[in-house]
């Protein structure tokens, strides 16, 4: 299916962005962006999605009886980001009877790039360390991995010398491996509810649904609990 054609099946989709500090949601009508909202203080994802979600329909002059789908970024990234997000998406879905679509963050982050080039996305994962994936033309590459910046991590990310765009939050702390790699352009990008409009419309024209009831996002690696330590 052509990308023109994933587009004649109108709708009205919420798109739920959380995977990172920065709490986002865009509404698309018929494909196209009719409102969103965007925060960047920090992770409040759950005292603020809600009034976000309500705004942003506000904004459209719009119900949410009047959706159709409901979009998530479905990780990898914060643990309790990602949750959130999911968990406000399903009982909002639920309770409309509509289908959830999960949009992979690290695709949506490398679709507003260049969908039609080598793409490397990147999410900031704590220190030197990285979620990253290569989409080519808007495809999956590869797996979805950890990746540690280095000098050796640049220069076989380079040793190829084809043409690679690097974006995301997680090439910011090391960009400065890439100085004098031409061939390697860097991109710093944040993340947004408005880079998984195109993707939710074409999921939903596709019919590419999750399980509501069951669904949970990826996270990548589990949560990083530590047991209190006894006081004496």
């Amino acid at each position: 299916m052509s990308i023109e054609a994933s587009f004649s099946n109108l709708s009205n989709i919420l798109c739920i962005e959380t995977a990172t500090d920065i709490c986002s949601v865009a509404l698309s009508r018929e494909g196209r962006i009719a409102g969103h909202i965007t925060l960047h203080e920090g992770p409040l994802h759950s005292k603020v999605l809600t009034l976000l979600i309500k705004n942003v329909l506000g904004e459209a002059l719009m119900k949410q009886s009047d959706l159709s789908a409901i979009a998530i970024s479905n990780g990898p990234g914060s643990y309790t980001g990602l949750r959130v997000g999911a968990s406000v998406a399903k009982g909002m879905c639920y309770a409309l009877g509509i289908p959830l679509i999960a949009i992979p963050t690290l695709q949506s982050l490398a679709w507003a790039e260049r969908p039609d080039r080598k793409v490397l996305a990147t999410i900031d994962a704590r220190r030197m360390e990285v979620f990253a994936c290569l989409y080519d033309n808007g495809i999956q590459f590869d797996k979805v991995h950890s990746l540690i910046w280095s000098k050796e991590t640049a220069e076989q990310l380079s040793s190829d010398h084809s043409s690679l765009i690097i974006c995301g939050n997680g090439i910011e702390k090391g960009a400065h491996f890439f100085d004098d790699i031409d061939h390697i352009k860097i991109r710093p990008s944040q993340c947004s509810a408005i880079h998984l409009v195109d993707l939710a419309q074409i999921s939903y024209t596709r019919g590419e649904f999750v399980d509501v009831a069951y669904h949970d996002p990826f996270y990548f690696k589990s949560p990083h609990i530590t047991t209190p330590k006894k006081v004496i």
